[in-house]
């Protein structure tokens, strides 16, 4: 990305929520500024961003690693390298390797009931439906890994074994008689106990 600079090279870097309600607004700063690096956020923004009736960009680096379990935090990490020469400047995403890979997804039980043929009135059919939709996300975080990782040049050897990834599957449950709180408590602790001892499928 690269961008003008009128007169000298004049960063600021601004830590609060950026968003519609609560924030600071995009649309605040002085137009003797460049380019905000905007910190604070879960998303991983790196590429400088115009702003509507306004002459600087922002970048927002997102963290590094992920710090919770929002769903900003499954963009792909990046770092950037900001260069100056007279009066523009350029900014080259560079993307982390070693993050934990995150992968997040949603079910509606009752839509899977139409749209998948699952018996929601058999907690033994829920789960492993519920089983299959875990181990997928687990292949997707292996795939994502080895995508990025080519994309970048970086051979399977090289790249060494992936790190353990966070999954995070939203279940709604609203309408499902089977299936409470406690009983969902009672698999994500079977699954949390079994991924952090084996790669590979989890069987529950």
């Amino acid at each position: 990305m690269i961008g003008l600079i009128f007169s000298w090279s004049i960063k600021i870097v601004f830590s609060v929520k950026r968003g519609p309600l609560e924030a600071v607004p995009e649309g605040m700063f002085d137009d003797s500024i460049n380019l905000v690096v905007w910190g604070h956020e879960h998303d991983c923004r790196i590429v400088p961003e115009p702003v509507a009736g306004k002459e600087y960009l922002i970048t927002q680096p997102g963290s590094s690693v992920a710090t919770s379990l929002a769903d900003g935090e499954a963009i792909p990490k990046h770092v950037a390298l900001l260069e100056i020469q007279h009066n523009t400047f350029q900014m080259t995403p560079i993307p982390l390797r070693t993050v934990r890979p995150f992968v997040l997804d949603e079910v509606n039980l009752s839509e899977a009931a139409e749209t998948d043929g699952i018996d929601i009135t058999n907690q033994v059919s829920v789960m492993k439906f519920l089983r299959e939709r875990v181990n997928a996300l687990i292949e997707q975080a292996q795939e994502e890994w080895h995508e990025r990782n080519e994309a970048v040049g970086i051979s399977p050897a090289e790249a060494g074994e992936m790190m353990l990834p966070l999954v995070r599957l939203k279940v709604e449950t609203t309408g499902v008689s089977v299936m409470s709180n406690p009983d969902l408590d009672e698999v994500l602790e079977i699954l949390d106990g079994r991924r952090t001892s084996a790669p590979g499928p989890l069987n529950i």
